[in-house]
């Protein structure tokens, strides 16, 4: 589709024949062509994420994206918030209450996207912003375009049949401004360019947010990839420190980070801000009870665990009296159901030999590699505890 629609721009910028609009604009897009530009960013995607990609999707009012770094799917319930799933062509699938703009065209007759009501004609919201129902793929869908950030202005019917971005920026870059560049692009000092075929040569320093640069992983071509170190207080740290998974700002607030942008959702009726509750991170959710306190003995058993990497903690009985405790030699490790059944002092190995991204719960130690690195939360430290298959179907989680 990137490509087509590559081909379509710069055809449209070389013909005068396909359509001029009736407001007379050379510069604005034919009349009945509505194809917003494809960004590269987000179109990565993971084995645990069922082919949705990081820009996400719209799925039962809800918005999803592949969480790339633990390769899963992370759920952003919209209707909650009082809002619907739209996707916005810069950033994906977002959640959005949008405010149509008072020209008397309207939003035209029936939709055929049902969860939002928008029709194909669309409108302009009161922010700029060019929204309507996109038939053109194998489900309908709602879309929305941030004119103002494009260099572009919304109109309804003036450079497009419904509501459209018209302007300069609509224009394809003229012949030769990319030089040898292509939509691929290349990796240059830790700086990602590429040819938008819309606005031209485009940059992003990833080493300045604590990203490499490489080409054909996380996008199509040269684009900025793995785990953002940067510690600082920008919207690309904050990012980088609260990912998709999200906090709670407040209870009745979900905080979370999407294509570089912090998102915040606020949480409607008796609904508030948990994590890890009822959706792996950050989400609104039901109002819940405290769990009563149960017998760690029963809870550990015989087989044990490890609290941390060099103690084995079990239990011979059933009362906490029964717990007992002890450390491995310094040249054994504690590890659970590797050399033995339960927790057992180990011969020392590559902790990532045998762990994947689903993980492993070490006593309340979640335990998961990625890229051959090991990452540890100790679960206890947030009241609660490490579980498989409980709060996150088929993953290791802290779970409450």
């Amino acid at each position: 589709m990137r490509l087509y629609a590559l081909l379509v721009v710069l055809l449209a910028g070389c013909s005068t024949t396909i359509g001029e609009s009736p407001q007379g604009t050379a510069d604005a897009r034919p009349i009945d062509f509505r194809e917003p530009p494809e960004p590269k960013e987000g179109s990565g995607t993971a084995p645990g994420c069922e082919g949705v990609t990081a820009r996400g999707e719209c799925q039962d009012g809800m918005a999803v994206y592949c969480d790339l770094e633990r390769g899963r799917l992370r759920k952003v319930p919209c209707e909650d918030a009082g809002q619907n799933c739209i996707l916005d062509v810069a950033r994906g699938a977002v959640c959005q209450k949008l405010d149509e703009e008072d020209t008397g065209s309207g939003s035209g007759a029936a939709s055929a996207c049902t969860d939002t009501g928008i029709s194909e004609t669309g409108f302009c919201t009161s922010a700029g912003a060019a929204v309507y129902c996109d038939t053109t793929g194998s489900a309908p869908v709602t879309r929305s375009w941030d004119c103002a950030s494009a260099g572009m202005t919304c109109g309804v019917g003036q450079c497009a049949d419904g509501a459209y971005c018209c302007g300069d920026a609509a224009t394809p870059p003229p012949a030769g401004q990319c030089g040898s560049l292509d939509f691929n692009g290349i990796c240059e000092n830790g700086t990602a360019k590429w040819c938008d075929p819309v606005s031209g040569v485009k940059t992003k320093n990833c080493t300045a947010i604590g990203q490499r640069c490489e080409e054909d992983t996380c996008a199509t071509g040269a684009y900025c990839c793995g785990a953002v170190t940067d510690g600082g207080t920008t919207p690309e740290s904050e990012c980088a420190q609260i990912g998709f998974a999200g906090v709670c700002s407040n209870n009745k607030t979900v905080r979370y980070c999407f294509q570089d942008q912090i998102q915040n959702a606020t949480c409607s009726g008796n609904k508030t801000c948990q994590v890890d509750k009822c959706m792996p991170g950050a989400g609104c959710c039901d109002p819940v009870t405290t769990p009563p306190p149960v017998n760690e003995c029963t809870t550990i058993g015989f087989d044990g665990i490890c609290p941390d990497a060099n103690t084995i903690r079990f239990c011979t009985g059933t009362t906490d009296a029964d717990i007992v405790q002890f450390t491995c030699p310094t040249n054994k490790s504690c590890q659970v159901d590797k050399c033995g059944t339960g927790a057992f002092c180990c011969d020392n190995v590559d902790p990532c030999a045998n762990l994947d991204a689903v993980g492993e719960c070490v006593g309340d130690t979640l335990r998961y590699c990625t890229s051959g690195t090991l990452h540890e939360s100790n679960c206890a430290a947030t009241g609660k505890s490490c579980e498989v298959d409980t709060c996150f179907s088929g993953f290791a989680e802290c779970c409450n």
